[in-house]
């Protein structure tokens, strides 16, 4: 696939990463300045409410979707449902600095399941939509959905470490 067309595929996701990157800048004005820890809690704020109010629009056919794909959505429906406002809890907490530890080894332990997950998926070879942005936008299951769920893997990572340091 030519790289204008990926471009063009891809371009809601691009869209959102560039708001999710000024918000990250906003909090960070906001909270004083650059502080690594806190930015990365900013971009994390800023990641799961945004794509959390993504997948509750279409919560239904979100559920759907994720449930075609995800270790836990797919034997338990309940979870497929809940599953945006776990983000959006997320999004809160880190947004408001709440029990920011906890809250980290939360979103570890989900990012690594959502990324086992979407691993699994992929070495299917089979392509289906990906629900990261809910429906509203149409993406395909890629590595860049993995490379999604790596980055927030990191980013979990890399606080504990500050955390501890």
């Amino acid at each position: 696939m030519k790289l204008k067309t990926k471009l063009l595929l891809y371009r809601p996701l691009i869209g959102i990463f560039i708001l999710i990157l000024i918000a990250t800048i906003l909090l960070d004005y906001f909270y004083g300045g650059f502080y690594l820890a806190q930015s990365i809690a900013n971009f994390m704020a800023s990641f799961f409410i945004i794509f959390a109010s993504l997948k509750i629009i279409k919560i239904e056919s979100f559920a759907e979707a994720y449930s075609s794909y995800d270790l836990i959505a797919s034997h338990n429906s309940y979870y497929s449902h809940i599953y945006p406002f776990i983000e959006l809890g997320l999004g809160l907490a880190y947004l408001f600095n709440y029990h920011l530890l906890i809250i980290t080894w939360f979103t570890l332990i989900l990012m690594l399941i959502n990324t086992l997950g979407v691993f699994l998926h992929l070495q299917n070879k089979r392509v289906i939509p990906c629900a990261c942005m809910g429906t509203v936008f149409r993406v395909p299951m890629s590595y860049v959905t993995l490379g999604e769920d790596l980055l927030m893997v990191a980013m979990a990572v890399s606080m504990i470490i500050l955390y501890y340091t």
